[in-house]
C-alpha cells in the first residue's frame, strides 16, 4: 500500500475509455480528496476526506471512497469498474440531488445505488426512501422503500412531497424549470468530513 498525504488536495484525472459513467455525458473522471492510498495488490485506490468525483455535470461526494480498477498496461490501473462511497454520500446532477449513507457504482450493471435514509430532491419536490437506483446512461432512477429493498411486505413506504409551485412552473416538456441548488461542498460549509450529491 502506498499512502500519499498532500498539503492541499490529492487529485487525479482518470481518462480511461468510455466505461465508468456516473453522469449521462460520460468522459474523464476527476477525483479530488485530502488523501489517497493505493492498494496495488488489490487494484484499489482509497480516497479519504472531502472526496469529490466529477464527470461532466454529475458529481459524487462522500467522506471516503474506494475506487476499483481493472489491470492496465504496464501494471498500472486501467478502467474503473466500481466505486464505493461511504459517509455523507451525495449524488448531484443539474436536475436532482440525492443524499444517503452509502453509494455504490458498478460498471457491470451501469448503475449507481444509494442506500440508507435516502432523500431525493428535484426542484422543490422531495422524495424519501431506503434505496435509490440510478442508471446514468439511460437517465432513469428507481426509489425503493426499506421493506421493498429487503423483499418483505409492510413497513415504511416511499414518500413524495410535491410542490404546487413546481408543478405550475413545469415547461412544455414536463421538466421543472427551477433546478435544485447545488449543495455546499465540505470546504464551503466548513465541515471537515462533509459530503454532496447528483
Amino acid at each position: 500500500m502506498r499512502t500519499l498525504p498532500l498539503v492541499l488536495l490529492a487529485a487525479i484525472i482518470l481518462s480511461a475509455p468510455a466505461a465508468a459513467q456516473i453522469g449521462r455525458e460520460g468522459g474523464p473522471i476527476d477525483i479530488t480528496a485530502d488523501r489517497t492510498e493505493f492498494l496495488d495488490s488489490e487494484g484499489v485506490s482509497r480516497w479519504i476526506g472531502k472526496v469529490d468525483v466529477r464527470q461532466g455535470d454529475a458529481r459524487l461526494v462522500a467522506d471516503q471512497m474506494d475506487v476499483y480498477f481493472k489491470p492496465g498496461p504496464n501494471g498500472g490501473p486501467g478502467e474503473i469498474t466500481r466505486i464505493v462511497a461511504t459517509g455523507s454520500v451525495a449524488y448531484i446532477t443539474p436536475r436532482e440531488v440525492a443524499r444517503g449513507q452509502r453509494g455504490v457504482y458498478s460498471l457491470e450493471t451501469d448503475r449507481m445505488e444509494i442506500e440508507g435514509d435516502v432523500v431525493l430532491i428535484r426542484g422543490e419536490d422531495t422524495l424519501t426512501g431506503e434505496k435509490l437506483i440510478v442508471e446514468p446512461s439511460l437517465g432513469r432512477a428507481f426509489l425503493d422503500s426499506e421493506a421493498s429493498s429487503r423483499g418483505v411486505s409492510g413497513g415504511d413506504r416511499v414518500r413524495a412531497v410535491f410542490s404546487s409551485t413546481n408543478v405550475e412552473n413545469q415547461d412544455a416538456g414536463g421538466a421543472p424549470t427551477n433546478a435544485p441548488e447545488t449543495p455546499e461542498t465540505p470546504e464551503e460549509n466548513g465541515d471537515a468530513d462533509g459530503g454532496a450529491d447528483e
